[in-house]
C-alpha cells in the first residue's frame, strides 16, 4: 500500500514532469540526445530522487526520527544507487532511444516493477546494522 501511495503521489508526477522537461530541453532521438538524457536522468535526477523516495517511505512507515532516517539513508544509498545504475542506465538508453515519448513513462513503469521490488527489499535491509549505528550516534 505504501509503494502504491508513493507511486501515485510522488513517483508518477515527478517522472511525468521530469521526462517532459528532458524531452523539451534535449529534443530528438539522436544517439547524442539519448545519451545526454540518460546521463541527466541517472547522474542528476536519480541521486536526488532516491533519498527523497526513501525518506517518504520511512515517513509512511512511521519513522520520524531524523537521526534514524539519515542513518538508514547512509547505510543504503550507495548500494541502491549502484544497483539503480545497473538497471536503469540500459533501460533508459532503450527508453529514450527507441520509445515514443508518449510511452516512456509506461516503459519506465514496467521496469519499475522490478525496481520497486528491489527498493522494498533495501528499505527493510540492514535493520541490525542501523540499530547499532543509531546506538553509537546516541551514545
Amino acid at each position: 500500500m505504501r509503494f502504491a501511495s508513493l507511486g501515485g503521489i510522488l513517483v508518477a508526477p515527478c517522472i511525468h514532469y521530469w521526462y517532459g522537461w528532458l524531452m523539451t530541453a534535449i529534443p530528438g532521438v539522436t544517439v547524442k540526445a539519448t545519451i545526454v538524457r540518460t546521463c541527466l536522468d541517472q547522474f542528476v535526477f536519480a541521486p536526488l530522487f532516491i533519498p527523497t523516495f526513501f525518506t517518504a517511505l520511512m515517513g509512511l512507515e512511521g519513522t520520524t526520527n531524523l537521526t534514524e532516517i539519515r542513518t538508514r539513508l547512509e547505510a543504503n544509498f550507495m548500494d541502491t544507487l549502484k544497483t539503480n545504475w545497473m538497471l536503469w542506465i540500459p533501460a533508459q538508453l532503450i527508453n529514450f532511444g527507441f520509445m515514443p515519448a508518449k510511452y516512456q513513462v509506461l516503459f519506465s513503469n514496467v521496469v519499475g516493477l522490478a525496481w520497486n521490488t528491489y527498493l522494498s527489499f533495501m528499505s527493510s535491509q540492514n535493520k541490525e546494522v542501523i540499530e547499532v549505528a543509531l546506538e553509537e550516534k546516541i551514545a
